[in-house]
């Protein structure tokens, strides 16, 4: 009989899966593949690769892997709440910014698929589906789907992951029985159990395969011949909490560490200030939030606010002459916007003093539009992935090109937003200046007392801006050659991580007026 150990979606809990490996090599398993996703979510991507490397185990590409290999503005994964966007997009940007460029390198390098052959029957293992990385198989999928996809594959059995839900289906057919093998996950399980997951895989003779797993009901033949398949699933406890208190020293969202304790997601949970902190033990009276405020309320004011995404636009659209003033105005506005543990304080009060002395300067002045002019001068809109990274990928619109920005115009002609023009008189509603200043306007409409106006600028945060925004901010930080464009990175990396934990803490009695009418002056 042969066995097979298959682990997958480790996402940089390397907690996880140090005690998975210890539990394989107790089961005395030495044939082991990793079914993808080493990286993303977790707060240890590249001590995760190094692990699995150190093991020897061939991995197939997970949809993270991909991402941070090809250096894409998102992992494709679909999020199906607007706190699971915005703890996506914070997650995504912290990997993007902690992940080495040589294990960016190896994952770029890992194949999407792998096949083995055994006595005649073909396996095929990948991360999601045979053809797509980031496809989902479920357990509750028409038996007519499963084995449709098993077979397009020329295989047997597919070996998966992406879920983070173990399970194992077998389905009999005219040509032979296919089977469908989810791992799970090692580092983020998804089904109720929190304890770390990795399956057996058994091949062999009917009496060794149903001894070996009794407990397995899709336990039978696979393909046409007479070797058996059959699943055993495991699950081993670790340290959570250890990595919850890693998660949180690096940053990482409150609502994503919380569901390793859970073994579910925990981000469409939607409680104010003071709950969350008593939801957190780690919390601390006089940090509680992810921004650093206290937990009865936000002191980012509305003005200052305002005033942030009105320097920001400036820095990327605005006159030269106007710059100076725009640099020294968002210092001040971002005074009481102290952000996550892993935004560099000391990297961006050095890039301030570095921009504000340049731009004293003519030749500063000129080092820093021929800068913008090279991230920002694409004419037909603003993506710093192809000029910066990658000549090929079209990463900064996912889907449809025109279908996106036919949402954004629709968003700006809700609120009668003109779309402020740039160099030459050219009108960009994708550009990254429009905006920040569309933002600016939903803050100022809720300011005056336009509840609407406060929940479109909400809405268009958390559907759309928070969701790639923080990645380009990484981006541009860490590629920009002067000072100016380096702070301008960093600075709307910090002041949007700050707004993101503003707008993921929101709930309704905080987006309320006042008994006098009127709206509190620290709104969230």
């Amino acid at each position: 009989m042969r066995r097979i150990a298959l682990y997958s979606d480790v996402h940089g809990n390397t907690e996880a899966m140090r005690v998975v490996s210890a539990s394989i090599e107790r089961a005395g398993i030495s044939e082991r593949y990793c079914l993808g996703d080493l990286v993303g979510l977790g707060p240890d991507p590249n001590e995760a690769v190094r692990l699995v490397r150190s093991f020897g185990d061939a991995a197939v590409q997970g949809n993270y892997d991909r991402a941070i290999g090809c250096h894409l503005c998102t992992p494709g994964s679909e999020f199906p709440t607007p706190q699971e966007e915005l703890d996506g997009a914070e997650s995504y940007g912290f990997t993007v910014s902690t992940t080495s460029r040589e294990v960016a390198d190896f994952l770029h390098s890992l194949p999407s698929v792998l096949r083995v052959e055994i006595e005649g029957v073909r396996l095929l293992l990948c991360h999601g589906t045979p053809r797509l990385v980031n496809g989902t198989a479920n357990p509750g999928d028409r038996p007519a789907r499963v084995v449709e996809l098993v077979r397009d594959a020329h295989a047997d059995a597919v070996l998966a992951g992406h879920t983070h839900i173990p399970f194992h289906r077998s389905y009999p057919t005219p040509e032979g029985v296919v089977h469908w093998v989810n791992a799970g996950s090692v580092g983020r399980p998804r089904d109720g159990d929190p304890r770390a997951a990795w399956v057996e895989l058994a091949l062999g003779s009917q009496g060794d395969v149903v001894s070996a797993a009794p407990a397995d009901t899709a336990c039978r033949r696979v393909g046409a011949g007479d070797i058996w398949l059959s699943v055993v699933a495991h699950r081993v406890p670790y340290d959570v909490d250890a990595v919850v208190r890693h998660m949180a020293s690096e940053g990482l969202p409150h609502t994503l560490a919380m569901g390793l304790r859970t073994g579910l997601e925990e981000h469409d949970l939607v409680i104010g200030p003071a709950e969350h902190a008593a939801e957190d033990p780690c919390a601390r009276a006089s940090d509680v939030l992810p921004c650093g405020h206290t937990p009865d309320a936000c002191s980012c004011l509305f003005d200052d606010r305002i005033a942030a995404y009105e320097s920001l636009a400036r820095l990327y659209r605005g006159d030269i002459a106007e710059v100076a003033a725009a640099v020294r105005r968002l210092r001040i506005a971002m005074r009481t916007c102290r952000v996550n543990r892993h935004v560099d304080e000391t990297a961006i009060l050095a890039a301030f003093e570095g921009a504000d002395f340049a731009l004293r300067t003519s030749g500063g002045r000129a080092a820093f539009a021929s800068e913008r002019e090279r991230l920002c001068g694409r004419p037909g809109g603003f993506d710093p992935f192809v000029h910066v990274l990658s000549a090929q990928e079209t990463t900064y619109v996912p889907g449809d090109v025109q279908e996106h920005l036919s949402a954004l115009v629709d968003a700006y002609g809700e609120t009668s937003f003109l779309v402020p023009a740039l160099a030459e008189g050219v009108r960009l509603p994708d550009h990254i200046a429009t905006e920040l200043s569309f933002m600016a306007h939903c803050l100022r409409g809720a300011a005056a007392g336009d509840a609407r106006a406060f929940e479109r600028g909400g809405h268009f945060f958390t559907r759309h801006l928070g969701e790639w925004a923080v990645l380009f901010a990484v981006v541009v930080g860490q590629q920009a050659r002067e000072p100016v464009m380096r702070y301008a990175g960093l600075a709307l990396d910090k002041f949007l991580t700050c707004e993101g934990a503003v707008f993921r803490t929101a709930s309704p009695s905080f987006a309320s007026r006042e008994g006098d009418g009127s709206w509190p002056r620290a709104v969230l």
